[in-house]
């Protein structure tokens, strides 16, 4: 069993999607399947990075968002491998915005944040008091039971 973490929100397309590069973008993201990057050695991978795409085109199409599946590691370097592949055909090709992250441990929570088009991950502070229950050892976020 691995640790995983889930994601909410979408990166939006910074200009609108052309068909051409829509047509382009399911190959990365097929509907329904996510890609290994080491079946498709032509990407262009930040430091090398091998995993797999755990995204899919919004149903809207105004952005990608997280497929659902589970263990999405490396999602930054994942979301930077869609960024990279698309902007060498497409130079034009840009996302913005963030996913919120958690992961199964109660305190761990970033964000997946674009800056100047590249995706980073972005701690938060949580500024409220974590505490522990002294009978399962679960950790609980105070502010969490008040909203």
């Amino acid at each position: 069993m691995g640790y995983t973490t889930e994601f909410d929100g979408k990166l939006k397309f910074k200009n609108p999607l052309t068909a051409e590069q829509e047509i382009y973008l399911k190959t990365i993201l097929p509907d329904n399947d996510y890609q290994d990057t080491d079946d498709h050695p032509d990407w262009i991978t930040p430091d090398g990075y091998r995993g797999y795409i755990q995204l899919e085109i919004c149903e809207d199409k105004t952005g990608i968002q997280w497929d659902g599946s589970e263990k999405f590691r490396n999602s930054v370097e994942a979301v930077n491998t869609v960024v990279m592949t698309m902007q060498a055909k497409f130079p034009d090709f840009e996302l913005e915005g963030e996913l919120q992250a958690q992961g199964e441990e109660m305190t761990d929570r970033w964000s997946l944040i674009i800056v100047d088009g590249k995706a980073f991950r972005k701690e938060l502070i949580m500024s409220s008091d974590v505490i522990t229950c002294p009978h399962c050892e679960e950790k609980i976020i105070l502010s969490d039971l008040t909203n």
